[in-house]
């Protein structure tokens, strides 16, 4: 029997539809709606994305959690009096955000669905920054003054230590390995970037590179990589350990004319902003990128979809990646852009 012949073709409305060429790489969207902005009951920063409960979580300038649907309609928390910088979802626990209280010196559990308080535990001195090293169910906690790292593990509640590392900065960040069976991080901010592993902790330092960073996030899938914003310039780089594991290199990079404010990550796509701007990209984990580019998926110009008036001249406040839309917020706005994903 011969083997069947290949056919280009695409899916439209459930009708195989012969075709020379499909849809391009961005071209076809996940939401019908390119760019929407919807109003919410009081601004947020650095929101987080619950997939168990499709709400995006956000801090409020008052101590109090946000948990805002799709339409904007937005439930509070009481004030909790304490909050520090951002937000965790819960890794094994998804309908539970974490929020660091680095004046009362833990870290609170918070129910999504009702956005009750249920539980503490410790991570460290003055806990104020979190991220988390998934692959081990690890939450890592960067202290109130930048200089220290501490990793709980989740499971037994456990502190498994603490370490100085070479931060310091009002703009350092903490960045957790997505996979893996050891402890790995990288700390970022204007002094450079710096990556830590161990099986214990103190983890040992792995590699730095000499960079002012603006934004960071971890990919997904390879544990030693991260993409960086440099501050005060479009670029953003991929950034990757050496071959033997004992520097950083750039393996990437991408200039995207402005400065970017923040940068997400889902498995196959990395989505950069600027202050009037989307850039969705392709991460290309497992490979490297043709002359070292990163390639652009789309752009969307999100700031001439929002109303005249303060809103359309609101700075960034963090953004979240969710199920089929990217969520901006706009700091002391209450309004959130959502932005719909291109598929790849």
């Amino acid at each position: 029997m011969r083997p069947p012949l290949a056919v280009t073709a695409c899916f439209v409305t459930g009708a195989l539809v012969a075709m020379t060429a499909c849809a391009a790489p961005g071209e076809q969207l996940e939401t019908s709606v390119p760019v929407s902005v919807v109003k919410t009951a009081v601004p947020i920063h650095e929101p987080v994305y619950s997939f168990d409960a499709d709400k995006l979580v956000g801090l409020t300038d008052d101590h109090r959690i946000a948990s805002i649907d799709d339409a904007g309609g937005t439930e509070l928390s009481e004030n909790l009096g304490d909050t520090g910088r951002n937000l965790q979802i819960m890794p094994d626990t998804p309908g539970v955000v974490l929020v660091p209280q680095p004046m009362r010196g833990h870290v609170l559990e918070v129910r999504i669905a009702d956005l009750q308080p249920i539980s503490t535990l410790s991570a460290g001195p003055q806990p104020s920054y979190l991220s988390q090293d998934s692959g081990l169910g690890v939450l890592l906690a960067l202290s109130a003054n930048r200089s220290t790292v501490s990793a709980v593990n989740l499971q037994l509640n456990q502190m498994l230590g603490s370490q100085p590392v070479l931060g310091g900065q009002p703009s350092t960040t903490l960045e957790g390995a997505q996979r893996g069976r050891a402890v790995e991080f990288h700390v970022s901010g204007p002094t450079g970037v710096r990556h830590y592993k161990g099986h214990d902790v103190p983890a040992d330092m792995k590699g730095e590179l000499s960079i002012d960073v603006a934004a960071a996030v971890s990919d997904p899938t390879k544990v030693s990589r991260i993409y960086l914003a440099e501050a005060g310039t479009g670029r953003l780089l991929a950034v990757d350990s050496e071959r033997g594991g004992t520097a950083l290199e750039v393996v990437g990079e991408v200039s995207l004319g402005e400065p970017i404010r923040w940068v997400g990550v889902d498995d196959t796509r990395i989505y950069a902003a600027t202050e009037s701007e989307l850039t969705v990209l392709k991460s290309n984990s497992f490979g490297g990128y043709s002359n070292g580019q990163i390639p652009v998926l789309r752009t969307f110009d999100y700031r001439g979809a929002m109303p005249p008036g303060p809103v359309r001249s609101a700075a960034l406040a963090g953004g979240a990646v969710g199920r089929h839309q990217v969520y901006l917020a706009l700091e002391s706005q209450p309004y959130v852009v959502q932005v719909a994903k291109p598929r790849v």
